[in-house]
């Protein structure tokens, strides 16, 4: 399912899990997320990997 579809479907309960869609949605925006600007901000003292920050931030409310 494309990244979109997914969203979708997981705002309508429909989709597959938080990791699948956090899995889908990570390349797409991991290149502006962790751009040199946001690393040089602190981005890293979230977490101890990229992905791993993505998740915190991307699933905390879920």
């Amino acid at each position: 399912m494309a990244a979109i579809g997914g969203i979708a479907g997981w705002f309508l309960g429909t989709g597959g899990s938080p990791g699948q869609i956090a899995k889908q949605l990570f390349p797409k925006y991991a290149k502006h997320i962790f751009s040199k600007k946001h690393i040089e901000d602190g981005i890293m003292k979230l977490g101890t990997s990229q992905i791993s920050i993505f998740n915190k931030v991307l699933l905390e409310n879920y």
